[in-house]
């Protein structure tokens, strides 16, 4: 019991501190302790206070993470080809489509040299999985592939080199799938 306080002046401070909490201090707490409805009131208030102050701390990280993912999804959007090859008798199409923010997804247009010859390469893959552990392996799996593809050498030999490269670190049961 909190004594001295007259039923009046606990609904009083319970008043104030409704205010005070509907001010934004979600550290306030209410002062009452009594076996009536009051301090009835005054135990939910602190309960429904210490609630707002847990779910703002969890809109604060998912908002965070909301602007991590979207920081994520432009990274990926910028590691896809800026412009597609013009070859004669040829046309090119490229549609990405995340199936979340950001994914495993990945393609690629690149010039490859074998033999003396330059040739248009063309790379669609997908890593097993979504989210940023499937967007960091696949931004992995780009930069192996333009840098095998860079040092001349046939499809097979550029797939089996990033494959020796890229094999040994992946977590199990994470996978490539890639032509």
């Amino acid at each position: 019991r909190t004594p001295g306080l007259e039923p009046l002046m606990r609904i009083n401070v319970l008043a104030r501190s409704a205010k005070i909490i509907g001010e934004g201090d979600l550290d306030h707490t209410v002062n009452i302790d009594s076996n009536d409805e009051v301090g009835d009131l005054a135990h939910t208030f602190n309960a429904m206070t210490r609630n707002l102050k847990e779910d703002r701390i969890q809109l604060v990280e998912k908002e965070k993470l909301d602007q991590e993912l979207k920081i994520a999804m432009h990274i990926q959007q910028s590691l896809l080809p800026k412009s597609l090859p013009v070859v004669n008798g040829y046309n090119f199409g490229a549609v990405y489509t995340a199936a979340q923010e950001v994914g495993g997804d990945y393609y690629d247009f690149m010039d490859v040299r074998s033999n003396g010859h330059s040739r248009i390469a063309m790379v669609v893959a997908d890593v097993s999985g979504k989210g940023v552990p499937g967007a960091v392996m696949m931004a992995v799996t780009r930069s192996i592939v333009r840098t095998k593809a860079a040092g001349a050498g046939t499809p097979k030999d550029i797939l089996r080199s990033t494959n020796a490269i890229i094999q040994p670190d992946m977590k199990k049961g994470m996978f490539v799938s890639m032509f």
